[in-house]
């Protein structure tokens, strides 16, 4: 009897000692895949172009989607500012050879402007919808994750967010320089009559007005690549 209770012991002791081994493993392999999903995540910041190669499994691997997602349409709003809506406009009006065609009222190039900061504005609130609590909700029923994973994928978007948010701040810059042509545009219409353009350049006939119409041009911000060639005046 003795020696069926210690077998019996024995065979219960070695069960929980598998199971509390098993249950060790299935956690180690947790972490890991969690570390791993950290690691992805971090480095979506440094790309534009996103892998959408899922590398993890379970819910996880649900995480790693939707945030790849979300960091996908950032880049591609990015990308459609920089591309459709970016500094090009601005070296653009106030070009030699845009001053000769829609000079001295530059009625379509104010319109071209305006439309400019107001797209601009339409693809800040676009990056703002991706990392909103709506759509993040959204995404997390959509994928029925427990509230464990949920706020996982809501601490990745929360990295994101901070990303859009100093996007916009530097957008703030941009929008200053728009308003810098505009200035650019007024003093030019207001003194029409003493400035013409020969190449590639503006000539004024006082240097007072070119003093004016330089120092107009150094307000923009260096990082909006304005002409150069209507510097070296």
């Amino acid at each position: 009897m003795k020696k069926t209770l210690k077998i019996t012991l024995i065979v219960i002791a070695v069960i929980i000692v598998s199971v509390i081994g098993l249950i060790t493993y299935a956690v180690v392999k947790e972490l890991q895949i969690e570390s791993k999903l950290n690691d992805i995540v971090l480095d979506l910041a440094n790309q534009e172009v996103i892998d959408m190669t899922i590398e993890t499994t379970g819910d996880y691997a649900k995480v790693e989607k939707m945030i790849k997602t979300n960091y996908q349409d950032f880049y591609d709003l990015v990308n459609k500012t920089i591309n459709e809506y970016g500094n090009p406009i601005i070296s653009n009006c106030l070009s030699a050879s845009n001053y000769v065609k829609d000079g001295p009222e530059f009625i379509n190039t104010r319109k071209e402007l305006e439309n400019l900061k107001i797209k601009r504005q339409e693809l800040n609130e676009q990056m703002l919808a991706i990392v909103s609590s709506d759509e993040v909700d959204n995404n997390i029923k959509r994928y029925k994750l427990d509230d464990y994973y949920g706020d996982l994928y809501k601490k990745y978007v929360y990295g994101l967010e901070l990303i859009i948010e100093d996007v916009i701040k530097e957008d703030k810059a941009f929008n200053d320089s728009i308003d810098v042509v505009v200035e650019i545009l007024d003093f030019l219409q207001v003194e029409k009559d003493h400035w013409t353009v020969e190449g590639e350049h503006i000539i004024f006939d006082d240097q007072s007005l070119l003093d004016k119409y330089n120092w107009l041009v150094d307000k923009i911000c260096i990082d909006c690549n304005t002409d150069e060639s209507l510097l070296n005046l």
